[in-house]
């Protein structure tokens, strides 16, 4: 477990994710290039203190509809043959 927290890059983190919210909200449903829209502000500092503490190679999580600012923190994990498959299914659906 970290010892300390990085505060500048949980603010970087947590800006990150609700200029993500804003712009979804903002722009993309108006227009119609998202079906749904779920903010994940007042989910997000808890969800990024809880990422960056799982350090240990056998700490798990699940994700749900709202976990973009934990998803964000703990980053895409996975080799780069695995997220490339996503890669993959994101040009197809576009």
């Amino acid at each position: 477990m970290p010892s300390e927290i990085n505060w500048p890059l949980v603010a970087r983190l947590l800006l990150t994710s609700r200029a993500i919210d804003r712009i979804e909200e903002t722009e993309l449903a108006p227009a119609g290039k998202v079906v749904y829209q779920f903010s994940a502000r007042g989910h997000d500092l808890a969800q990024i203190l809880l990422a960056l503490h799982l350090t240990h190679k056998h700490d798990a999580a699940a994700v749900y509809y709202r976990s973009r600012p934990f998803m964000l923190a703990a980053g895409p994990g996975g080799t780069v043959e695995e997220l490339s498959v996503f890669v993959a299914i994101g040009r197809k659906v576009i």
